[in-house]
């Protein structure tokens, strides 16, 4: 079975969450001007004290350096940043049901792979899935070889419906993740692949900082963003963001700038609304289910936590042992960070002005 919700339906459940928290966007959009137009560090933004002292312990370097280099917004980015970022870039893939890229997706724990519900809303869905690898361009401009693997949600599989349903108390955060096949009719491995271990912890990024997505909008070649990437708005499941993203970017990695770690599963895109919550065209007239998306007004970006994910995940049992196994597996970095970080966090924290 395909997809439960046409692409106008899947958008309007969506935008129909965001509607109650619309205002604050706006506001903390507007803040975010302001402190621009006024030559603020946009760290400024950050008003949590406990994810702004993990946020510069993350630094590991000396305190007051990272202090300065997190609260006063030193732009200098190592270079081995970079690096990061081509590396964790392999991890992501775009998803194809039936041949057709639909999403984006990426890679946990050497078998795992993560997008949302609203691309692979069900087990059934995953027999006609595949997860392709490498589909980007090299410095010439042509593809390299992709490499497919087929799912196994035999193996693992785990979902949480986009839609909030009363008596489902793992739905409404719209992720889903399943096992993918260990070897490929081609003979690799899917371990060859580098993969990601996600962290649930605070402080991976704080506001004002950048958000990078890696992406195949419209199912194109391996795309990411390099401008006005601020994270701006939070909510308890999303954190809004600037970042540009196509159809077909859901399910995309969200990673932050600083600390190159990942920060979100990318959802879906937030339109300016009317007073009455509908969405509007860049020609102030309301948004149909037949608008093209580049000429809808988009006010951001949002993303699920990846904290948020990986508390649900924790909360589940499963009747499996090896997927329980699993499970245990993909939590077992957040575990060990938490130890981690209470230790950093006792540093001394008199020179933080925030």
């Amino acid at each position: 079975m395909f997809n439960l919700f046409s692409a106008a339906e899947t958008k309007a459940i969506i935008v129909d969450k965001l509607v109650n928290q619309y205002d604050k966007i706006i506001k903390d959009q507007n803040k975010l001007e302001e402190v621009r137009a006024s030559h603020q560090p946009l760290s400024d933004l950050e008003d949590n004290k406990k994810r702004m002292v993990t946020r510069v312990a993350r630094e590991n370097t000396d305190f007051a350096f990272g202090i300065e280099r997190v609260l006063e917004q030193n732009d200098l980015v190592d270079i081995s940043s970079l690096v990061k970022i081509v590396q964790i870039s392999k991890s992501v893939c775009r998803v194809l049901i039936n041949s057709k890229s639909i999403g984006t997706g990426f890679l946990i724990n050497q078998n795992i792979l993560v997008t949302n519900n609203h691309v692979i809303p069900d087990i059934d869905t995953c027999s006609n899935t595949k997860a392709e690898f490498f589909y980007e361009t090299d410095e010439e401009g042509r593809i390299l070889n992709p490499i497919q693997f087929k799912l196994e949600p035999e193996t693992f599989f785990f979902t949480s419906n986009m839609k909030k349903i009363d008596d489902d108390e793992f739905s409404g955060l719209d992720f889903t993740m399943v096992a993918v096949e260990q070897t490929n009719l081609k003979g690799l491995n899917i371990q060859d692949i580098p993969s990601l271990d996600l962290d649930g912890n605070i402080g991976k990024i704080i506001k004002g900082e950048s958000c990078i997505i890696i992406q195949h909008p419209n199912g194109l070649p391996k795309k990411t963003t390099l401008n006005n990437n601020s994270f701006f708005s939070e909510n308890k499941d999303q954190i809004i963001y600037e970042t540009d993203t196509l159809p077909g970017s859901s399910g995309a990695l969200v990673i932050g700038l600083g600390t190159c770690e990942p920060i979100a599963l990318h959802q879906t895109g937030i339109p300016k609304m009317d007073e009455k919550g509908n969405p509007l065209t860049k020609f102030g007239t309301v948004a149909t289910s037949i608008t093209p998306d580049e000429d809808v007004e988009w006010v951001g970006n949002a993303g699920i936590r990846i904290s948020r994910i990986l508390e649900m995940l924790k909360k589940k049992t499963f009747s499996d042992d090896v997927q329980n196994a699993k499970k245990n597996e993909i939590l077992s970095r957040t575990n060990k960070s938490k130890k981690e970080f209470k230790k950093s966090s006792r540093k001394p924290t008199r020179n933080c002005h925030y």
